[in-house]
This record gives C-alpha cells, structure tokens and sequence, in this order.
C-alpha cells in the first residue's frame, strides 16, 4: 500500500562524469575498468575494501623499466602474438592478502620463505588478477594473458630486448595508512595492432 506524504519530491539530474585519459585512451579505460573489478574481486576474496585506482597507461623502453624493478614477485605471461610481459606485484600487497598485515621487512629471505609457502594460495590470487584483467576488455578487444612462470629476480625477467617499448599501467591499493601497488607490463608490439583497429570506434568509459 502506498502512503502519501507531505514530503516534497526533489528533482535531480544524472550528471556525466568525466575521465582524464593520458596518450593513449583506449590502454587508460582498460586500466580503469580493471581497477573497478578489482575493488570487488579482492573484498570477495581478503575481505577487505581497498581504495582502488588506476594511474595513465605510460610507454617507455624496457630496459628503464627492468631497471627500476627491485627484488619482489613477477609472475611472467604470454600475451599477443607469442610476446611476454609480466605482472609485478609488491611484497606489502601479498603480506595484506595472505596474512592480513603488512611486514615491512624486504630482505631476500623472507620473501623466498613466503613464496614457498604459500604458493598456491599467490597463485590463486594471481589467477584471480589476470583474470579480472581479461574480463576489463570485454566488447574491446580479445587479448589473454597465458600465466608461464614467476621469479623474484628481475634479470631473470628480461621477457624484452632492452630497447623494446613496452606499456606500463599501474593500480594503486589503499587501506588506511597503507599503500601499495600492482604494476602489468605489456609488449607495445604485440598491442599497437590491436589499438589501431580500435582508434574509430567509440569507447565508453
């Protein structure tokens, strides 16, 4: 039964909400959508609701990157056209969602001893990530990320020649006081062909 009130209805208008998108937009709406997905695959998997957000797609030579990369897990794929990237994912990350704290201790040992014993459970998560990454293209474009192997030694990670470009996207996780992050790199070879035949079609944020 409906009641009536002498509360007056109030109008409203649905407002359009605007992106900032960096070079190249197509790789920046895909970073976002992931970021959405994300938010709700990792409160159903660690119970927590982490403030998720994605920075601009950026391109830049390999080796600066592998440069830049210290020693933490990087689960290697293949991708398009037999190409490989791989995913970088900081220690604190794996500390929150497999221990539901975070260790600062970075040392070498430490992190070999929890790769060991929890291998499964990372690469369930893992799994997980990839996955939600697959799906963030839906009614784009088909690309898949084949899981080949994981190191914590960036030189053993040279899946480029250091003179390749690559992209680099990266998912930023904030829960409190903590932050982290969650880095995918990508052959630019493998994906400038796909993106080419994406550059006329509309793309809704």
């Amino acid at each position: 039964m409906l009641h009536q009130t002498d509360i007056p209805n109030k109008p409203f208008e649905l407002a359009e909400t605007q992106f900032n998108t960096g070079k190249f937009r197509i790789m920046d709406i895909v970073f976002r959508r992931w970021a959405t997905l994300l938010q709700e695959t990792l409160y159903a998997k660690i119970g927590m609701m982490l403030d998720v957000s994605a920075e601009n797609v950026v391109k830049m030579r390999f080796e600066k990157l592998l440069d830049s990369v210290e020693k933490q897990p990087i689960y290697i794929f293949e991708t398009l056209n037999h190409s490989r990237g791989f995913l970088l994912i900081d220690k604190l990350f794996f500390d929150l969602a497999i221990n539901g704290k975070v260790d600062t201790n970075y040392e070498e040992l430490s992190l070999v001893k929890m790769m060991k014993e929890n291998r499964q459970r990372l690469l369930n998560l893992v799994v997980t990530l990839i996955d939600s990454f697959e799906k963030s293209w839906l009614n784009i474009a088909e690309v898949e990320l084949k899981l080949n192997r994981v190191t914590i030694y960036p030189r053993r990670a040279s899946v480029m020649l250091p003179y390749e470009y690559c992209f680099l996207g990266r998912i930023q996780l904030r829960l409190n006081d903590f932050e982290t992050s969650i880095q995918l790199c990508m052959p630019y070879t493998a994906l400038v062909s796909v993106l080419r035949q994406l550059e006329n079609k509309k793309i809704i944020e």
